[in-house]
């Protein structure tokens, strides 16, 4: 039955509507890139030793930071369920990445409550550069942000009626792009448009992380299709995959 259905997962029609099985992504993962602690990629993407000063720094922010946010949903309404969040490992992941590589621009697509956005938003006060800029379909998000967390923040709703050529646009207005999270509409056909919409706009070395990458084969279908091994990050619930582009 096993064989059957990694069979079934080949074909290109029914593949678009299955989620990958932990084999699939063990597979993927060649090389030893997959990984149950977001500590280990920091290191392998910064090429830095598990005693680096800069580790133990980042980690003690992260935790201030994730304080700050049990405060503010214990304080703040929030529109969208706690599963839509970052999980802690990948949000930890996401705010050592944005403070080790200072990216100038960074664009997020997906803010619900806005857990990841508070996370990078933070990193680039602590950098003292950047801009991040997020799309969402909905007015009612990023509830947890406070206002002096928003002057490096540009958030752009997509028309519901041309999702596709609204991003589009939103994407040729920023330029070059150095950092890229996705972690909006999770189906195949969606993630891999972004996906690819994203390749031309992304600087050599730059970096792609997606959230939810366990959802569709799109992630590992686009890792193949540019040549690039993902490093596959095994969260508490879900698995964060992550990208670097190589010199075009």
């Amino acid at each position: 039955m096993r064989r059957i259905m990694l069979h079934i997962a080949r074909l290109p029609i029914i593949r678009k509507r299955l989620a990958p099985s932990l084999t699939d992504i063990i597979n993927a993962a060649l090389d030893s890139q997959l990984h149950c602690t977001p500590l280990e990629i920091v290191c392998k993407l910064f090429s830095l030793s598990a005693d680096d000063e800069r580790l133990s720094q980042i980690v003690n922010e992260h935790r201030a930071l994730s304080d700050e946010l049990c405060t503010r949903y214990a304080s703040k309404r929030t529109c969208y369920p706690l599963n839509f969040a970052v999980e802690e490992g990948s949000g930890l992941l996401l705010y050592a990445v944005m403070r080790l590589k200072k990216p100038l621009v960074t664009q997020e697509t997906g803010v619900a409550n806005g857990e990841s956005t508070f996370f990078m938003l933070n990193a680039i006060k602590k950098n003292q550069r950047g801009r991040l800029y997020s799309t969402e379909v909905s007015n009612d998000v990023g509830t947890l942000l406070n206002e002096n967390e928003k002057p490096d923040w540009a958030l752009k709703k997509l028309d519901p009626s041309n999702l596709r050529g609204s991003f589009l646009r939103t994407l040729e207005k920023i330029g070059s792009i150095d950092l890229f999270l996705h972690d909006s509409d999770h189906s195949y056909l969606w993630q891999i448009f972004e996906l690819q919409s994203m390749q031309s706009k992304m600087l050599s070395n730059s970096i792609i992380i997606a959230d939810d990458v366990d959802a569709s084969y799109a992630f590992i279908d686009f890792s193949r299709k540019v040549g690039t091994k993902p490093i596959f990050l095994l969260d508490k619930r879900k698995v964060l995959g992550v990208l670097v582009k190589l010199q075009d």
